[in-house]
């Protein structure tokens, strides 16, 4: 199994969105981030090849199949590098109880007042 820290443990319980990224590095240079749609990840240890992937990729500007030896994803001295992870939806929350008009006059606040009978107006009049 894959080792994954406390943090995503913690991550994946709450609200969150599944992420994954390819990375196309060739001649040990970074050359390209491939958006992931949809793939697979198999493990065998008893294989020779321990980890073995599938995946569809985006190709905004029609280049990535493989016409020659040289192309970005001809089978020879590229290395694509996979990630996932989780993008968290977090929300700091921030709120703050006014009872008088006299603590909403302190301070300032665009386009907030308090009106005569102590009620909060939005926008200016």
């Amino acid at each position: 199994m894959i080792p994954t820290s406390p943090e995503f443990k913690q991550a994946i319980q709450g609200p969150h969105t599944a992420v994954a990224r390819v990375d196309v590095v060739v001649d040990d240079a970074f050359v390209r981030t491939l958006e992931v749609h949809s793939g697979s990840v198999d493990s065998d240890r008893n294989s020779n090849i321990l980890r073995r992937f599938n995946c569809s990729v985006s190709d905004p500007y029609g280049d990535l199949t493989p016409q020659g030896i040289k192309d970005l994803l001809a089978p020879f001295g590229t290395i694509l590098k996979l990630y996932r992870g989780v993008k968290l939806q977090k929300i700091d929350r921030v709120s703050r109880v006014y009872d008088t008009q006299a603590q909403w006059a302190e301070g300032t606040r665009d386009g907030t007042s308090a009106a005569d009978d102590g009620s909060l107006v939005l926008g200016s009049i």
